[in-house]
């Protein structure tokens, strides 16, 4: 009986941690980086800006990784980032700290450049998408990522 139910809890246990939605439980920080490795263009939502005299322009950004460096590209101009990866049981999460230079045209220049921790949503061979709060100031910002 008491077999039965130690098979019943990790049955259990097993079926709870897989029926979650969230891809990046028990993942290794160097699994992660190693799938970070490459170039993720930004799905950008809306896909036009517009210039201060009204005219649009097609929002362009892609994060470059490395094995310790991110260079972020965001509609021609370039930013470095040196960044770390950070897992726990519940989540995964990429930092980034000291982006430079700081991006000043770009429409949507986010308050800390991409600097800070994001949040790992998903990640997979062929989408990334990360969350950031940017510590509770203005609000939630998910991007979204194609590998290419």
């Amino acid at each position: 009986m008491k077999r039965l139910q130690s098979i019943a809890i990790l049955v259990s246990a097993t079926l709870i941690l897989n029926s979650c939605s969230k891809e990046e439980y028990l993942k290794s920080e160097s699994g992660i980086k190693s799938q970070l490795q490459g170039t993720w263009h930004l799905l950008a939502i809306p896909k036009y800006d517009y210039n201060s005299d009204g005219s649009r322009y097609e929002h362009q950004e892609s994060w470059t990784f490395g094995d310790s460096q991110v260079s972020i590209i965001n509609n021609n101009q370039t930013a470095q980032s040196s960044y770390s990866v950070h897992t726990s049981l519940s989540k995964a999460e990429v930092k980034l700290e000291d982006v430079k230079p700081l991006f000043v045209t770009p429409a949507r220049v986010r308050d800390n450049n991409g600097s800070g921790t994001w949040q790992i949503i998903s990640l997979d061979d062929k989408f990334l998408i990360i969350a950031n709060d940017q510590d509770g100031q203005t609000g939630l910002t998910e991007l979204e990522f194609e590998k290419k």
